[in-house]
C-alpha cells in the first residue's frame, strides 16, 4: 500500500521524489479542500497541487489514525528504488525510476488517462 500510494502521488502530481518523502500528513495535506503542499520545491519556492480522484482514493485508504506525521518512511530518497525496482520485477513490468513516474502524464498521447494506461 506504501509503495502504490507513492507511486500514485508522484504520477498525478508530478513531484520530485525527494519532495514527496517528505510530505507530512499534519502540515501538508488537506484531503477535505483536496490539496498538496509542498513545502520546498527545487526552485525554492512553495507548491499546492490539486488532489485528483485517483490519487484522493489512494491517500483515503489510510486509516485517519494513521494521517499524522510523514507520509512515508523513507530516510533518504536512495531508499526508495529498491522497493520499486522489486515492484517492477515481481509485476513483470519494466522499471520506471520516480523521475520518469512524474514524467508519465507529460508524454504524448497520455493526456488525463489513468498513468497505469499510458504507462503500459
Amino acid at each position: 500500500p506504501k509503495l502504490r500510494r507513492f507511486v500514485t502521488l508522484i504520477v498525478y502530481t508530478g513531484a520530485r521524489l525527494e519532495n514527496a518523502i517528505r510530505i507530512d500528513w499534519d502540515r501538508h495535506v488537506d484531503l477535505p479542500a483536496r490539496a498538496i503542499t509542498f513545502p520546498v520545491t527545487k526552485n525554492g519556492e512553495m507548491r499546492t497541487v490539486h488532489i485528483p480522484d485517483p490519487l484522493l482514493i489512494e491517500l483515503s485508504k489510510v486509516p485517519e489514525s494513521e494521517r499524522h506525521g510523514r507520509m512515508f518512511d523513507w530516510s533518504h530518497k536512495s531508499h526508495v528504488h529498491k522497493p520499486l525496482k522489486s515492484a517492477c520485477a515481481r509485476a513483470g513490468v519494466p522499471y520506471l525510476s520516480p523521475h520518469q513516474l512524474a514524467a508519465i502524464p507529460t508524454l504524448p498521447g497520455c493526456g488525463a488517462m489513468p498513468a497505469a494506461t499510458c504507462a503500459g
